[in-house]
Parts: C-alpha cells; sequence; structure tokens
C-alpha cells in the first residue's frame, strides 16, 4: 500500500512539473548587439544604446527608418527637402548637398551609408535595428558624431523558410512582401527579400485635381551565405531601391508668408494637405548596391573584411513660393552619388581579462549636383571625398571593475569643381585629419547591475557647399564634439530592466545652413559653440507570461553658447516674403532638439482555442521644437498613436492584423523649408487603417 501512495505522490508532482515546464514565463527578451563591433549582451555594453528587434517593430507599427523616432528616446527624425536626417540628442545635419554626410550615419549590415536621401527605407525583412547614442569615434568613426543607427537584416538560415505577406489601407495603399530563404547546398545559403509598395497620396492637387502625392517604393535585397568550413564565413549581399513620392516637395505656405501676397489678382494660399502649383512637382530615388563581408576565425581572434559599393541618384522638381503666382520659383534638382567603402578588423576571442579590435578603414565617394537650376540658371558641382582611418580599442577586466581605451586616426581629403551655365567658376581642395579617443570605466555590483562613465570624442571633417558659386571656394570647418556621459544599467529580475544614463556634450563649429538672399542659394556656415546635456531612461517589463511594456523618456537641453554673425531669415513685416539679418542667437534653442520625447509601448496577448489574439499599440509624445537657429519657426508639442490587433493560428504560419496608425491624427510637419521668396511646409501622412493578411511557411 505505501509503495502505491509513493508512486502515486511520484507521477503528481511529475505531471506537475511538466505542466509548470509547459507553461510560458515571463521575461524580457535578451537581445544581443553589436554596437561595439562583437557579439554582446545589450546590458553588458557601456554605452546608451535601444535595441529594437523585428517583432517589436512590427508591433508597434513602425515600418520605415523615418518611424524610429517613437522607439527611441532622443532620436528626432526630420525631413530636410526630401532628405530624411537623424537628429540624436541635439546632433545632426542640417546641410543636403552632394557630398554632406550625416552626423548620425546609418549602417547597413556593417555598412556605411554615404547618401542622405538614402537614409529613408522600409524595414522589411530585417533582424533589429540598433541606435547608439553619442559621438562613436572609435569604432564608427566616420562621421558617428551623434551616433550611429545599424539595421541588421536576416541571414540566409540551413532550413527552408519564407513569408508571404500584403496589406490594404488608407489612401488606397498597398503592400505586398516576399522572404524566401534556404539551403542552396550543403554549405551554401540564400535567401531573397521583395518589398512593393504604391497608394494614391493625401495631398490635394487644387489645380489640376487628384492627389499631387501619389508614391511607389521597390525594393529587393538578397544574399548568398557561403560556409565551406565551421571557421569561414563569406556573405554577398546585393540591394536595389527606387522610391517615387513627392510628399516632402508637396509645399504649401507656413502661416501664410510668401510673395504671393502681392499677387493681383489675388491667389489662393492652399492650406494643410493642400497644394497649388501650376508648375509638375516630382521627387523619385534610386539605389543600388553591393558589398562582401569575409569572416575568418583563428585560435586567438576573428579577422572580418567588409568591402562594399553603392550607387545612388535622385531628382526632384520643387515650386518654393507654394501658390499658383509666378515668382521664378522653381528648383529643378539631379544629384548621384558614387561611394566605396573598405574596412578589415581583427576581433579577440580568447577568455581572460583582455579583449581588443583593431582595424582599417577606407572611403571614396563622387557626389554631384547634375545639374541644379535654380532660378533658371544651371549649376553643376562635383564634390570627391577619400579617406582613411586606423583604429583600435582594448578592454581589461579586473574583478568587478574593467577600462576601455580606444583611439582613431582619421584622415580625409575634399576637393569640388563648378560650373555654372557651362562656365568655370572655381575648384578647391582640402585635407583634414583628426585624432579621436574613447576612455571608458565599468563597475559591476553584480551579474545584473552595473554602472560606467565615459568620455569620448566624435569628428566630422569639413565639407564644401555643392551650391556656392562664390570664390575662392573654402570649405566649412569641421565639427568636434567631446562627450561625458555616465549611465547605470539593471536588471534586478528576469521580468524587469531599467537603464539610466546623463550626459554633456561641448560641441564646436556646428554646421549649419542659412541662405543667400542675392543669389538664392543656400549657404554653409559654422556656428562656434553649442552645449548639449540631459538624461534618458529606458525600461522594459514583462508583466506575465502574456503581458509587455516597455518604453523610455529623454530629456534635451540643447542650446547655441556663442553663435556670432547668424545669417536669420524671418518673415517680412508684410508677411510678403521674406528677410535675412545677422544676429547672435546664443542661448537660442539648437534646431530639431524638443526638450522631451516620451514613448510607451505594450502588447497583451489572449489565447484562444483557435490561436491567440495579441493587442499592440505605442504612444510618442514630443515637446516643441523648432526648425530654424532663429527660434522663428517651431513644430508644436505633438503626440503619434498607433495600435494594431492581431490574430495568429495555433501553428504560427498565418497572422490577420487590423491596424491603425497616427490616431491622434497629429498637425507634424514633416518638411520646413526657408528661401528668399517664401516660408513653406509639408505636412506628414495623416490617420490611416487597414489590414494586413501573412502566411508563413
Amino acid at each position: 500500500m505505501r509503495s502505491k501512495v509513493l508512486i502515486a505522490l511520484a507521477c503528481s508532482v511529475s505531471a506537475f512539473a511538466t505542466a509548470a515546464a509547459a507553461q510560458p514565463v515571463a521575461q524580457v527578451e535578451e537581445v544581443i548587439v553589436t554596437a561595439q563591433k562583437r557579439e554582446e549582451r545589450l546590458q553588458q555594453v557601456p554605452l546608451t544604446v535601444s535595441a529594437i528587434t523585428a517583432s517589436q517593430l512590427e508591433r508597434s507599427g513602425v515600418s520605415g527608418t523615418r518611424d524610429l523616432l517613437q522607439l527611441t528616446p532622443g532620436l528626432n527624425l526630420v525631413q530636410t527637402s526630401f532628405v530624411p536626417q537623424a537628429v540624436i540628442r541635439g546632433v545632426g545635419t542640417r546641410g543636403v548637398g552632394p557630398g554632406d554626410e550625416s552626423t548620425v550615419p546609418i549602417y547597413v549590415d556593417g555598412v556605411y551609408v554615404s547618401l542622405q536621401a538614402a537614409n529613408a527605407f522600409e524595414l522589411s525583412n530585417i533582424e533589429r535595428v540598433e541606435v547608439v547614442k553619442g559621438p562613436q569615434g572609435t569604432l564608427f568613426g566616420r562621421n558617428a558624431v551623434g551616433g550611429a543607427i545599424n539595421v541588421l537584416t536576416k541571414d540566409p538560415k540551413p532550413t527552408f523558410e519564407g513569408k508571404l505577406a500584403a496589406s490594404y489601407g488608407s489612401f488606397h495603399k498597398r503592400e505586398g512582401e516576399l522572404y524566401l530563404s534556404g539551403p542552396l547546398t550543403d554549405t551554401l545559403a540564400a535567401n531573397l527579400s521583395v518589398y512593393g509598395a504604391a497608394d494614391d497620396g493625401y495631398i490635394k492637387d487644387l489645380v489640376h485635381g487628384g492627389n499631387v502625392n501619389p508614391a511607389s517604393t521597390s525594393v529587393y535585397r538578397g544574399k548568398l551565405l557561403w560556409t565551406p568550413t565551421d571557421r569561414t564565413e563569406i556573405k554577398l549581399i546585393a540591394n536595389y531601391t527606387f522610391v517615387i513620392d513627392s510628399s516632402a516637395v508637396a509645399f504649401h505656405p507656413f502661416n501664410g508668408i510668401t510673395t504671393a501676397r502681392r499677387a493681383n489678382p489675388p491667389v489662393y494660399f492652399p492650406g494643410k494637405f493642400e497644394l497649388a502649383s501650376d508648375q509638375p512637382i516630382l521627387s523619385q530615388f534610386f539605389t543600388e548596391g553591393a558589398s562582401l563581408h569575409a569572416r575568418q576565425k583563428f585560435s586567438f581572434m576573428d579577422l572580418t573584411a567588409i568591402g562594399s559599393y553603392q550607387y545612388s541618384k535622385n531628382f526632384s522638381n520643387q515650386e518654393q513660393d507654394g501658390t499658383v503666382f509666378n515668382a521664378g520659383s522653381i528648383t529643378t534638382q539631379r544629384s548621384r552619388d558614387q561611394a566605396y567603402t573598405g574596412e578589415v578588423r581583427a576581433t579577440s576571442t580568447m577568455d581572460g581579462p583582455l579583449k581588443w579590435i583593431a582595424g582599417i578603414y577606407g572611403f571614396q565617394a563622387k557626389s554631384c549636383y547634375c545639374d541644379l537650376v535654380n532660378t533658371n540658371v544651371p549649376l553643376r558641382a562635383v564634390q570627391r571625398a577619400k579617406a582613411f582611418a586606423v583604429f583600435g580599442e582594448a578592454t581589461y577586466a579586473l574583478g568587478d571593475l574593467s577600462a576601455t581605451a580606444g583611439l582613431r586616426y582619421s584622415h580625409e581629403k575634399r576637393s569640388i569643381f563648378t560650373t555654372r551655365s557651362g562656365l568655370f567658376i572655381g575648384t578647391g581642395e582640402q585635407t583634414f585629419s583628426k585624432v579621436t579617443p574613447r576612455v571608458s570605466v565599468t563597475y559591476n555590483f553584480s551579474e545584473r547591475a552595473r554602472v560606467y562613465g565615459t568620455y569620448s570624442q566624435g569628428f566630422k571633417s569639413g565639407v564644401y557647399n555643392a551650391s556656392s558659386v562664390a570664390t575662392p571656394l573654402v570649405p566649412v570647418n569641421p565639427e568636434t564634439l567631446d562627450a561625458f556621459e555616465v549611465g547605470f544599467k539593471s536588471e534586478p529580475s528576469r521580468q524587469l530592466q531599467v537603464n539610466l544614463s546623463a550626459y554633456l556634450y561641448n560641441y564646436d563649429n556646428l554646421q549649419v545652413v542659412a541662405r543667400n538672399f542675392t543669389t538664392g542659394a543656400t549657404l554653409l556656415q559654422n556656428a562656434a559653440k553649442a552645449r548639449m546635456y540631459g538624461a534618458e531612461l529606458q525600461f522594459a517589463y514583462a508583466a506575465t507570461p502574456y503581458w509587455n511594456i516597455s518604453g523610455g523618456a529623454a530629456y534635451t537641453h540643447a542650446r547655441f553658447v556663442r553663435f556670432p554673425g547668424a545669417s536669420v531669415v524671418s518673415p517680412r513685416p508684410d508677411l510678403i516674403g521674406t528677410q535675412s539679418v545677422t544676429a547672435d542667437v546664443a542661448g537660442n534653442a539648437v534646431p530639431r532638439s524638443p526638450d522631451w520625447n516620451v514613448s510607451l509601448r505594450s502588447d497583451y496577448t489572449v489565447p484562444l482555442s483557435v490561436g491567440k489574439l495579441t493587442f499592440a499599440g505605442n504612444v510618442y509624445y514630443s515637446s516643441k521644437y523648432y526648425f530654424d537657429f532663429g527660434n522663428l519657426f517651431p513644430q508644436k508639442a505633438y503626440v503619434i498613436v498607433n495600435a494594431r490587433a492581431t490574430w495568429t493560428s495555433e501553428d504560427g504560419r498565418y497572422r490577420v492584423t487590423g491596424f491603425v496608425d497616427n490616431a491622434t491624427n497629429n498637425d507634424r510637419i514633416l518638411s520646413l523649408s526657408t528661401n528668399t521668396i517664401a516660408i513653406v511646409q509639408t505636412d506628414s501622412r495623416p490617420r490611416s487603417y487597414g489590414v494586413k493578411v501573412e502566411y508563413a511557411f
């Protein structure tokens, strides 16, 4: 009898343990990042990094790089004409001419994207996005003054898999996706990603009828992965993108500031989601590229080599006064960019207190206005850049204390050749070099809590203004940024992560854009000094196995400390166009830098007898910021709310999602531009909704 009782008790305990093991566990998803060019747990990296997985992007309704600000504290993404630009903690590029590169560069699979116009793309079939805050002068180096955005796409898998997806939504928007991955031989695998989208636009054409900004996008990306041995890996990646989207050049007057006020008889001033132009507008962009990645594992290190080629071109036709009034205000721009990069680096892999990385980097680019036609005068300018760098960084751990020190030497030569109406204007050439250090100390209180302090420096070389015809042709001075940061990373439990950081930046010789009121061309000038300081909070909480909450908040105080002689564009008193004055704007806010931004996202899953239902959404708040260093043209505070509900089949193969994006229908300005005849703006996409169907195999 006793043996039967013991057997029954043992069976009960076993059944209980099995049932408990079958229950999902509430825990925060662990993310591996390459923010220091080696694979590490996010919580162990002594940097402020926002890492966003593919599932988090989808649940939040973030489908492109333009929307990453909704999930990343301290990041703002704005548009200058048709060029998207990232700003992190007040640091971001303001110039848009050929050869002027971003101070928050984007990398795709470790390859530097030099052309700013190529920074807006769909995040289709990716692995994750890493947004690294603060200057990355040692490891990323090239122009990474404010930070870097690293997009990692999916690698081919040794087993066959794929996905088909289609969606339909507001403005007759149609999207389709195809992803295929699988083995070709025992050592060779491949994948293919195809994305296509089209819509009818959302800005009314008051002159010709219909909408003025119908859009279409085609994206193709393929990878070959060859692993002839378990120590050798070679990847070949190719990409192609073609986009037509005139939203960012569909201008209307900001607060009625335009020379069209003097029209007789009067003309209609278009308002929100309206365009009134008797001239055709258009913006289209094309890029293609390829890269080769090779990694060889040795007993004590990994050797990695990356080479890439990129070619891009874009065309835009813009009506600058925002009305049908003929003010001679059509600007036509054709530009091209061609770039080659190469990097070889060695990364230590041995266990022990010392970790190190060292490498060399090369870059060569040719960028041109081919042509820029403003007030019927064609300008052609070709800017070339040749750069190389050597870098190294080492970390030594002594118990719970570790210290990191690194250096990068950057050398760059810039040149330009300019003609106007076919006549030679001038040429110029200048060389820049800089050593940028990084020093960091980390102390581990435990496996789940650590504090760090870092000093680092960022550098962006001088650059020529490609639209300038004033001789001699001289570049603006290089930018430098000295950054001090302290941070605390903690995991009180498997269910909770809380990270805090605070920083102070001293920013010298900011390269800013002004306007020449004699020629109508843009100017590049240096602002003497700015200071940024602030703090950030990021957290993730798995409340239950079915409920996740995460988010963050950032406070950024970004102000000019010294900027005499600033060329400030302001409205004329009668609002008939604009005027330019010279002023000292010390104390003004650095453009496109909100003091506050806050994001919160959540998802809740309900198990069903036929699958599961997941409700997800995110809320993003931005305080007011300015588009200009005169602080005359503001973006009001706004809120973005996205929501979706997804049914997933029991085997995970089928998914149906209903979604609403920008549910608050906010008044966010997509782009604001100043010129000699008007202040003009374009509006971001209004509230939209739709349904998406997916099949995975």
